[in-house]
């Protein structure tokens, strides 16, 4: 009997990796080498179920706001839209799904970042980044004469200085500051009553009211 409670509570502690198999061995040193190797099986299947990761190929297109229908290319995905989560600069929306495509709209107040798809617990991203257009928020001042410094207030601006471009009502002004949601300028010589806009690379951004 005492033989048997120990084996007994072995098989309890492995859980399902060990039922069964512990009867068969008789010896001390053996029964405990078997619930060690039993116990590294248990350790191995559950992150075994979680499945292997999805693989992006491509994206398209690579650039876009709000509202943007984008394609994803690949492997390894749900073949229904439940069964995938796709993040675009933020959660997205999936409408269409097979095991190497998706179809996703861009949300809301999306970023500039890696598309990433999850499937089961498994994640990748894409080596392509997806592109979001600048948006403009805030001038300060929001009048103001040449000469007058001026700090803008959005995101997706270039982290160079050299990556953007802004201009007072179509006159260029020099950036002597960058971040993502940052830029500092100055009022150009010239400048008129007017949007002002910024552009990183082709894309551009206005704001919503005249300076």
């Amino acid at each position: 009997m005492k033989g048997f409670n120990h084996r007994a509570r072995a098989r309890a502690s492995a859980g399902f990796c060990g039922i069964g198999l512990e009867a068969v061995v008789q010896t001390p040193s053996f029964r405990v080498l078997l619930r060690s190797l039993l116990a590294l099986s248990c350790f191995w299947l559950p992150a075994l179920a979680l499945g292997v990761a999805p693989v992006i190929t491509g994206i398209a297109p690579t650039i876009g706001a709000a509202g943007t229908v984008v394609v994803i290319t690949g492997s390894g995905f749900g073949g229904t839209p439940q069964q995938n989560t796709v993040e675009i600069g933020g959660l997205a929306r999936v409408i269409e799904a097979s095991s190497n495509q998706l179809t996703a709209i861009v949300p809301a107040n999306p970023a500039s970042g890696k598309v990433r798809v999850t499937v089961d617990g498994a994640w990748t991203q894409s080596a392509d980044t997806f592109v979001v257009p600048p948006v403009v928020a805030n001038l300060s001042p929001g009048r103001a004469l040449p000469g007058t410094p001026v700090l803008i207030r959005g995101k997706n601006f270039s982290p160079s200085t050299s990556g953007n471009t802004v201009r007072f009502n179509g006159i260029p002004s020099a950036v002597t500051s960058a971040s993502t949601i940052e830029l500092r300028t100055t009022v150009p010589a010239g400048a008129t009553s007017g949007v002002v806009e910024v552009f990183n690379g082709a894309l551009t951004g206005t704001s919503a009211w005249p300076f």
